[in-house]
């Protein structure tokens, strides 16, 4: 008697008879390589990830302040994990953290100069390195094809997925 082979739906190896497993576990895969590719750069700068991130967000909405809980839910991250992100690129003078006069409850965030500047220069480095990425793997019709796709129907499911995916 001969034994049917499994449908496998978890791709460990990247193959699976499951199209959506298949595209989530790669995209797991590329977001890691990308990560590995981007670390020389992050420790260039002397930063960690989220720091770099908690910059992004704050140039996407420069000039304007925002608020912690905005960073928190763009990151997708919890409110102690960015505590100490906050803290330090604000020891650094990247960013400024300052009392709402509208509510002296609450802190705003503001991205300084240095911090502008250090964003926007990472930005360029790590605008390249996805070019050299993804250049050999998707042309660059099916890439903007791809990522207006995956925004649109993000952005149209999901409130937090769309202020993420704005980045």
């Amino acid at each position: 008697m001969t034994q049917q082979k499994q449908d496998v739906w978890w791709p460990c190896d990247g193959v699976s008879s499951v199209p959506e497993s298949n595209f989530v576990v790669n995209l797991f895969k590329l977001s890691k390589f990308f990560i590995l590719k981007a670390e020389p750069f992050v420790l260039k700068h002397n930063l960690t990830f989220l720091e770099i991130e908690i910059l992004a967000s704050l140039r996407n909405n420069y000039p304007e302040p925002m608020r912690p809980s905005d960073i928190y839910k763009n990151l997708l991250v919890s409110s102690g994990g960015t505590t100490k992100g906050l803290k330090e690129l604000e020891s650094r003078g990247y960013i400024d953290i300052f009392t709402d006069e509208k509510d002296r409850r609450s802190k705003l965030l503001a991205l300084k100069p240095a911090g502008k500047e250090l964003v926007e220069k990472f930005k360029e480095e790590i605008m390249i390195l996805d070019r050299q990425i993804l250049e050999p793997i998707i042309s660059q019709q099916d890439l903007e094809k791809l990522a207006g796709q995956l925004y649109y129907k993000l952005s149209k499911n999901s409130p937090t997925i769309r202020s993420c995916i704005n980045y």
